[in-house]
């Protein structure tokens, strides 16, 4: 990327990887994590860490939290501390999709994380 001259990265990985470990559902924390998601959260994370230190001018990392194939909602609440965080929830796949694409030219969270949820 730094060859390429790449001015812009925005990345999705998810709730539960980077800094937000611990944090989602209690089922998502308690079982579909450890038992099923160790390995891809580990490179979920990461992910995170390459996109941190890869050296391109503006990045952000988005992290959605549950996916569902629910209807499209652009209200979306918007976390970048876990601080007395309420329980996160789901998201359409719509909704993240569009979010993502609205952080191409929207820089409010650049060179951070941003957790999305209903």
């Amino acid at each position: 990327m730094k060859a390429s001259r790449v001015p812009r990265l925005v990345a999705m990985t998810s709730i539960g990887a980077g800094d937000s470990s611990g944090h989602g559902s209690w089922p998502f924390r308690n079982i579909i994590k450890p038992v099923l998601l160790g390995r891809i959260m580990r490179d979920r994370t990461a992910q995170e860490r390459v996109v941190r230190e890869s050296g391109v001018p503006e990045w952000v990392i988005v992290r959605p939290a549950e996916l569902t194939d629910g209807v499209k909602n652009m209200n979306l609440r918007e976390f970048t501390s876990f601080d007395g965080i309420e329980e996160p929830g789901a998201i359409s796949r719509l909704s993240g999709a569009a979010y993502l694409a609205g952080k191409v030219s929207n820089k409010s969270h650049d060179n951070g994380a941003v957790l999305i949820s209903d």
